[in-house]
């Protein structure tokens, strides 16, 4: 059984990069000689593999956090433990969202899958799956959340300029269904094969593919998971209980507080090559107009996305900075990814500022996004207020254009051609490449 979560750090956008390059990755020679060499260079420095590797590779990541819980607490000052320690809790917060998902009993939602820009991740199959409420999902949301969190201030510690982390990123084993065993199709690398029945990644380009994760990936991942967490505290701070009763009996086995002969998976209008009815998944749509329930939720997102414009100018403040060229996660103009196929130049990084500086701008309400109704009206909708002063969320109010109406105001406006803008510089791979650089 498939499920799309979140965009999860490093592997969320490892899988999304690999998607965008099938075409060169599906010729093995290619990517197996551009990775042989950068291995090379990282056998040629002989270090020692960080602690949390061997922990990584055999699939025991509860016990490589505890480990390097442990170290670090003897160690205090050592910011390579601590780079470990964030990345492990980033990890070990994907998989428990897994087992999570895996003991309610995910249900697969469609014969091929649903294409997404975010992580993909493979929960098997649950039989004896256990019902599950609006509450208790709310409380799988919420340890998603704690988890990044944690990471987030983890790595907020980090001080050393030279820090780094070498990881063989597709050999990394996850427990995704939480029965204490890690098979060879839980490892990532056929996760995403698998997913995508791409036979161009094999056992040896994972072998072969390393990443020396560096002071600059520090800021990338931070800014990740504020990102991720400013959306998931954006549904949390609404009242979302009747859309969930609507939508979770297609998702999940078993559900609490509802009629059996809603939830017995027997559809009326069936959505061809899905398990989806359409009288549900209107009757959903419908009931979208969800109120306010904690605001603090909302607050605490805007300063999320603060701060993720604040480290994606830190992230590329380290990274332009950068001499080396080491198996690069997030290259500058003079290096070169570790994805084969993926490189950056000046222009990009400049229109990349250039957006980071428009959206904070937006986010403080110095910018106002233009409005969509009316002739030469001058208006526009102040961003931080949506935040700060909430109303109920009714995505067809919203885009119909009556619920932005306590937003609106005169001054000065965002230029509406921004995404255009972005397709000039990096082609029709933008969406590919605003996801790698966060």
């Amino acid at each position: 059984m498939r499920f799309y979560g979140f965009p999860v750090a490093a592997a969320a956008t490892f899988f999304m990069v690999f998607n965008s390059q099938q075409g060169a990755l599906a010729d093995d020679s290619n990517f197996s000689s551009a990775q042989s060499v950068r291995s090379e260079v990282s056998d040629s420095k002989n270090e020692a593999p960080p602690l949390i590797e061997q922990f990584l590779l055999n699939g025991n990541i509860k016990e490589g956090k505890q480990a390097v819980v442990k170290a670090l607490s003897s160690h205090p000052q050592d910011d390579q433990l601590r780079f470990s320690l964030g990345v492990v809790q980033v990890i070990r917060t994907m998989e428990q969202f897994s087992q999570d998902i895996c003991f309610y009993g995910l249900r697969q939602t469609a014969k091929e899958g649903l294409e997404t820009p975010f992580i993909t991740i493979a929960v098997p199959p649950n039989r004896k799956a256990n019902s599950i409420s609006h509450q208790k999902f709310q409380q799988v949301i919420q340890r998603v959340v704690s988890g990044f969190e944690d990471a987030d201030k983890t790595l907020s510690q980090i001080t050393d300029e030279n820090v780094h982390l070498r990881l063989h990123v597709g050999l990394v084993k996850l427990d995704l269904d939480g029965d204490g065993h890690c098979g060879e199709r839980e490892m990532l690398w056929r996760i995403y094969q698998e997913f995508h029945h791409n036979p161009g990644i094999v056992s040896s380009n994972a072998n072969s593919f390393v990443i020396n994760f560096d002071r600059g990936d520090v800021h990338w991942l931070r800014g990740y998971l504020n990102l991720i967490t400013s959306f998931l505290d954006m549904y949390l701070a609404y009242d979302t209980r009747e859309t969930f009763y609507f939508v979770a009996p297609a998702l999940f086995e078993k559900v609490d507080d509802l009629p059996t002969y809603f939830t017995d998976h027997k559809t009326v209008y069936p959505i061809e090559s899905t398990i989806f009815d359409a009288a549900d998944l209107i009757a959903g749509l419908h009931s979208v107009h969800w109120n306010v329930e904690d605001r603090t939720y909302l607050e605490k997102a805007l300063i999320k996305l603060d701060t993720v414009i604040s480290e994606s100018r830190t992230s590329w403040k380290f990274i332009l900075e950068e001499t080396d060229d080491d198996c690069e996660w997030l290259p500058n103009p003079r290096q070169k990814a570790a994805i084969p196929g993926m490189a950056v130049d000046d222009d990009m990084v400049h229109m990349w500022t250039a957006l980071m500086d428009e959206l904070e701008r937006i986010l403080h309400g110095e910018l106002l996004v233009p409005f969509w109704r009316g002739k030469n009206t001058g208006l526009g909708i102040n961003i931080r207020r949506l935040f700060l002063e909430p109303t109920s969320f009714d995505p067809i109010l919203w885009v119909q254009g009556r619920a932005m109406t306590p937003y609106l105001e005169k001054g000065r406006l965002a230029k509406s051609d921004i995404w255009k803008r972005m397709e000039r510089v990096f082609g029709d791979q933008a969406i590919d490449f605003a996801v790698w650089f966060n």
